[in-house]
């Protein structure tokens, strides 16, 4: 700034009212009406971005899991390799690379071209395993128990 020239926003404290200041730098109050009108904007398209993307996290979620379908078919036949492809990350990576494009293609064309308008969803078929040393239930099924290896 030139010497002599005082920066009214610096000098609204000074005895000047902050609109004034903001007025003689050339520069506009926001007005009610039009912030809240942008505001509503907003919201409408938070919602309606929340709505579409619901979608994405509901469904069968095919990639994640046949991710662990593979997982359990590995444990079963070999709980060492299977605890070496979780520490190396094999494994958390397939399930984060699964999660994506679950997200992106799979739930959301299930979710909006199927499910959304039959209100029935789609179910997903789990890849059979024949267990070799015993085998844990779904906590989801009937006399089923935390632990309990059923041999």
């Amino acid at each position: 700034m030139k010497q002599g020239r005082r920066d009214p926003l610096a000098t609204a404290g000074a005895g000047h009212s902050n609109r004034a200041a903001t007025e003689r730098a050339g520069l506009s109050a926001p007005r009610p009406a039009a912030y809240a009108r942008g505001m509503r904007l907003r919201t409408l398209a938070v919602l309606g971005l929340a709505t579409l993307l619901g979608g994405c996290f509901a469904g069968p979620h095919q990639l994640r899991r046949t991710v662990d379908d593979l997982d359990h078919a590995t444990y079963v036949n070999s709980p060492w390799f299977d605890a070496a492809l979780w520490i190396v990350p094999v494994f958390p990576i397939c399930y984060a690379g699964a999660f994506v494009g679950d997200f992106l293609v799979t739930d959301a064309y299930a979710f909006w071209l199927h499910d959304a308008w039959d209100g029935a969803g789609t179910g997903f078929e789990h890849a059979p395993v024949q267990a070799t040393d015993g085998r844990m239930q779904s906590l989801t099924m009937d006399r089923s128990g935390w632990t309990r290896v059923d041999r």
